[in-house]
């Protein structure tokens, strides 16, 4: 049904957490897979080799953008979802009520939101959102996690744009499928994230001035993401 996607690096306690709450609210538990991605060089891998978890891949710190990617490239399920290590699954049958939607679209191409379960950097509008709705083009939800079709990540070839090393995937993904109508909010659906007070991979992007690269690179990326809406729509066109 689902398979989530989830770099992780120094925090092997919450990426149990994670697993745990995704495994327990899930309806079909026997194909809900998790991906994970994990550093080399990071101490706490003996904890997270400890929990003797399938479907890791160990290699070198790296862009979480590229882990997302690499962890989706090892995806089965046919819905693929970009996902965190803080995320906690607060809905019962999350999965289910995510493969009505694609059950629902005429074609592969769909992106759905689920709400963070906190409220700062929402509209007014969303916050009153009760049900489903598709986001007019240009909004964006201030939800840093999705899921697409694992259809979606072979035609372009990625889970999330590699453009980016961490930042603006979600704004970037959700304003791409929003252009053509194919991005659904789910405010039933919660998957709370937590804000984490930890430096275990912040230094890093400081270090490495991450944020204001990859801001950078959406200021300046109308070109690219022009050219992305109008190759999902020649798919789209293509299945009508």
């Amino acid at each position: 049904m689902i398979s989530l996607c989830v770099p992780s690096r120094g925090r092997p306690e919450r990426a149990k957490m994670m697993r745990e709450s995704a495994m327990d609210t899930a309806k079909d538990k026997d194909n809900l897979e998790i991906i994970w991605y994990l550093n080399e060089d990071d101490k706490s891998l003996p904890k997270y080799q400890s929990y003797f978890w399938p479907n890791v891949k160990i290699g070198p710190h790296q862009s979480t953008c590229m882990s997302w990617n690499q962890c989706a490239e090892r995806a089965t399920q046919p819905i693929v979802a970009l996902m965190g290590d803080d995320v906690l699954f607060k809905s019962k049958h999350w999965d289910l009520e995510i493969k009505k939607e694609f059950d629902k679209a005429s074609d592969p191409m769909l992106m759905v939101v689920p709400y963070t379960g906190r409220p700062r950097g929402y509209t007014e509008k969303q916050k009153a959102a009760k049900e489903r709705y598709v986001v007019p083009v240009n909004e964006k939800i201030n939800a840093p996690h999705y899921a697409v079709s694992r259809e979606w990540v072979k035609y372009f070839g990625y889970l999330c744009s590699p453009m980016f090393w961490h930042f603006y995937v979600d704004t970037y993904t959700q304003i791409l499928a929003s252009r053509v109508g194919r991005c659904v909010y789910r405010p039933d659906i919660v998957w709370r994230t937590k804000k984490l007070d930890d430096s275990t991979t912040q230094e890093v992007r400081d270090h490495l001035n991450i944020r204001e690269r990859d801001t950078w690179v959406w200021n300046n990326c109308s070109r690219q993401l022009d050219a992305d809406v109008e190759y999902l729509k020649r798919y789209i066109k293509k299945q009508g």
